[in-house]
């Protein structure tokens, strides 16, 4: 019989290797479940960052198309849009753009340094079937509205264009989808919707109290004001706003304070007139000026012409006065000087001249000290436009309500042509434009009643506009017989303008101060303790072709302190409000951006 014989030791042994096996299989399990850890993360990093890298593919396809928009919309406009839309559905990024690849870029940045992925590797589609396509849509139409931007609550002519594309990865074994939408806005905002709108630097340094309502300048605003600055709207800039002033303004002045009502930002939009590759300030003067003949009147730069939106235009040559329809029939119709204007007779006094049956009156003259010239005016007389403006209707076969009026004659160092409105405190109910390539002179109260001079009560006024190569206010106490002499025969009484305002600036530099928007209408006159009341608009396109004598020189030219009583007409920002012939200012800007569900 065998005699079993218990070993303690033999049995602990036996336990211990059970232990051993149970953890070595535990640690097996537990790296394989890391291992399968690690796989699987690599793998949702590795789907993520192809979905990251095929919507930027997406997102390139939307932003070809952006581009191809935007510039269509500055060369012609929305109606060169609209002709162009079936094409912008066919636009998609291709191996010879600039870009290039997607992968050449993302791949690096995302892990993939070995991989390089052209377009080709990407299938572009609408999402109904249709492949190397986008699909680009209207989805709002072109009308006037208030806009919810940069800009918000400006009035604008606006339309919404929404581009879709949709992405497929084909070259990586996810063949990962995505879709990108952008919804981008393409606008056109009429000038006047600002209280201030300059394309040069605007310089803001009053001495008086000053008020503004909406402010926006292409470039940097400075702001360094001797009284109370109050912006009561919001200030925009392309550039940037310095509470400093121009590095080259000579003036010295005290501290003043600044008052911010609304918001401020740097950086927006540049707003450009609707001239397409027209872009400089010289460009923009263009618009007042006499097209030449070999220019078409369909170009982006004819079409914005002053000249060609005018009804009546009328010219002073150095053959003889013209005046004629405007080129709504191809400039056909001719007016007899005989039935509206006549040649001075000497005895015209500015608003006190002798009555006359004429609507213009040509070869009145005046000196203008800033300028240091004497001015050869013409003289438009508004109650006369009114008394006859049933006649020119029928002439011209629409109403009058832009008037283009230019001398063509040469100037000289001693003399300078000009256009003078006279006799307007009444305008024609449907308003009333006047546009001239000369300095433009306004004499008296303008577009208001007298019983609602010096306020801001425009109720009764019309939609008025004075466009010129530069604006000088004279009051109702102007004589001609004493513009060349001391201030003292030049003293000037409260006036009360109600109009937009768009001319030329003589920029700070060469030791002057340009005087800054405090002095955009310019002034001939001593006006100190009066009041100038004016309700409209102030728009600085250019800088002055004709009239660029200096501000402040000679410092006998004009007299302040002046009361400058300046409000925002807010009619100015409805439709139905805006002056005849607007020029209006182009931008375009993204409103959403997302990602979509992608079908193929």
């Amino acid at each position: 019989m065998k005699t079993l014989i218990h070993n303690p030791r033999s049995k602990l042994a036996a336990t211990s290797l059970v232990l051993v096996l149970i953890v070595s299989a535990a640690g097996i399990l537990l790296v394989s479940g890391v291992m399968s850890w690690v796989s699987t993360a690599a793998e949702l990093t590795l789907r993520v960052n192809r979905f990251r890298t095929t919507t930027a593919a997406g997102g390139a396809a939307t932003e070809k198309v952006v581009g191809q928009i935007f510039s269509d919309f500055q060369l012609g406009g929305i109606l060169n849009v609209s002709n162009n839309l079936p094409s912008y559905k066919a636009i998609v990024p291709l191996d010879q753009d600039l870009l290039g690849t997607v992968g050449s870029i993302l791949d690096p940045i995302l892990g993939e340094p070995d991989r390089t992925t052209e377009w080709a590797d990407y299938e572009f589609s609408d999402g109904n079937g249709n492949s190397r396509k986008s699909q680009v849509a209207a989805v709002s139409p072109w009308t006037y509205g208030h806009l919810s931007s940069q800009f918000s609550g400006i009035g604008a002519y606006s339309a919404t264009y929404r581009l879709v594309s949709n992405v497929r990865d084909a070259g990586h074994k996810h063949k990962t989808l995505a879709g990108v939408q952008q919804d981008v806005v393409l606008a056109s905002i009429p000038v006047f919707g600002f209280h201030v709108f300059y394309a040069p630097e605007l310089e803001i340094s009053p001495f008086t109290a000053l008020t503004l309502g909406r402010v926006h300048a292409n470039k940097t605003i400075y702001c360094d004001p001797a009284a109370t600055l109050t912006f009561a709207g919001p200030v925009t800039t392309a550039q940037r706003i310095i509470h400093d002033k121009h590095p080259a303004d000579p003036v010295s002045r005290p501290d003043g304070q600044i008052i911010s009502q609304g918001d401020r930002e740097g950086g927006v939009n540049t707003l450009m007139p609707a001239l397409g590759t027209n872009r400089s300030l010289a460009d923009f003067r263009k618009i007042i000026e006499i097209p030449p003949t070999t220019e078409s009147r369909t170009s982006a730069l004819g079409k914005q012409r002053l000249y060609n939106k005018a009804d009546l235009i009328i010219k002073i040559t150095p053959t003889g006065p013209v005046a004629h329809s405007g080129a709504y029939n191809s400039f056909g119709i001719t007016i007899p000087w005989s039935t509206i204007g006549e040649k001075s007779n000497g005895k015209g006094n500015g608003p006190k001249k002798k009555a006359t049956e004429a609507i213009i009156t040509t070869d009145e003259t005046f000196y203008n000290l800033r300028e240091g010239k004497t001015v050869r005016s013409i003289d438009i007389d508004v109650s006369q436009l009114l008394v006859k403006s049933n006649d020119l209707y029928l002439a011209l076969g629409r109403v009058v309500k832009t008037v283009y009026i230019a001398d063509t004659r040469a100037d000289t160092s001693s003399e300078q042509g000009g256009v003078r409105v006279i006799l307007a405190q009444t305008l024609p109910a449907s308003g009333l434009t006047i546009v001239t390539p000369n300095p433009l002179y306004v004499v008296g109260d303008y577009n208001v009643p007298a019983a609602l001079a010096d306020t801001t009560n425009t109720s009764k006024s019309a939609p008025a506009a004075l466009i010129g190569d530069a604006i000088t206010i004279l009051s109702a106490d102007w004589s001609d017989p004493d513009s060349a002499f001391a201030l003292t025969r030049r003293q000037a009484r409260n006036t009360t303008v109600n109009a937009a305002l768009l001319g030329g600036i003589v920029r700070t530099g060469s030791g002057y101060y340009s005087g800054g928007v405090e002095n955009f209408p310019r002034l001939l006159e001593d006006w100190t303790g009066k009041t100038l009341t004016i309700n409209g608009s102030f728009v600085a396109l250019f800088e002055s072709g004709k009239a660029n004598g200096k501000w402040g020189y000679p410092d006998h030219v004009y007299r302040q302190p002046l009361q400058r009583k300046w409000s925002f007409d807010p009619k100015l920002n409805t439709f139905a409000g805006l002056p005849p012939s607007t020029p209006e200012l182009q931008t375009a800007f993204r409103r959403s951006w997302q990602n979509v569900v992608a079908s193929r």
